[in-house]
């Protein structure tokens, strides 16, 4: 998961979840900011049998009685923390909890639909895709109502048009299942270098094959004057 997605899973996540994340990360890792109830429990198991450091901690730290967490500062004084003085505590951790997945898989876990978006991607290519705009492509048009194959099409129109290279050239290894398609939908023997820069060039994958066929037989004809019989 990238860091972009798992701070967009992050904020939707409730106060409490992401406290009991930052806790489990605490302990499991140690932390200077570890944060504790604020109830008897913690004051027998930090200062048993000590009430004058008790007392001095509290007397020289930050102490409201009503606040519901508590830790130490940086002096061993006490300093209390409301609810939203908690989460935003945890929220400064938010990346070195991402670092561990041990920590937070059982809370944040992406949608099944985009687990299956992401890895048909990166199956279907060879050539490694920009991450972040693999992510936008799911997260903005990526369409759960659309067949795996229309939305292969529409990522590489997308792709296509928003993320060339240097060159000005389709980024993406080429589409040799769609140069296949394109020829079998005609009984003539095509040039395969016209038919290899029509597909690289030329395709829409926002149209149906027959659609395209259409377009490629006219590109075709008038690039080679020569009549071209569909299948």
């Amino acid at each position: 998961m990238t860091e972009e997605r798992f701070t967009e899973l992050w904020n939707d996540c409730s106060r409490e979840d992401k406290i009991r994340m930052f806790k489990d990360y605490c302990s499991n890792y140690g932390c200077d900011d570890e944060f504790f109830e604020f109830d008897e429990e913690f004051f027998d198991l930090c200062f048993a049998n000590k009430p004058m450091e008790a007392a001095r901690a509290v007397c020289f730290g930050d102490v409201t009685w009503c606040d519901p967490y508590i830790k130490f500062d940086g002096y061993g004084n006490l300093e209390s923390l409301d609810e939203y003085g908690a989460e935003s505590l945890c929220d400064e951790y938010i990346y070195t909890i991402w670092e561990h997945e041990d920590i937070w898989r059982d809370y944040i876990q992406e949608e099944p639909w985009r687990e299956d978006a992401d890895e048909l991607l990166d199956d279907l290519f060879e050539n490694e895709i920009n991450e972040g705009a693999k992510q936008t492509f799911i997260e903005e048009h990526w369409d759960e109502d659309l067949t795996d194959d229309d939305n292969i099409r529409m990522f590489r129109k997308w792709y296509k048009e928003n993320n060339l290279d240097e060159d000005g050239k389709y980024n993406l290894e080429f589409d040799s299942d769609t140069l296949e398609s394109l020829d079998g939908c005609f009984w003539t023997d095509l040039d395969y270098g016209l038919l290899h820069d029509y597909v690289n060039e030329h395709y829409d994958y926002g149209k149906s094959l027959d659609e395209n066929a259409d377009d490629f037989q006219t590109w075709y004809e008038d690039a080679t004057e020569t009549k071209i019989e569909k299948a």
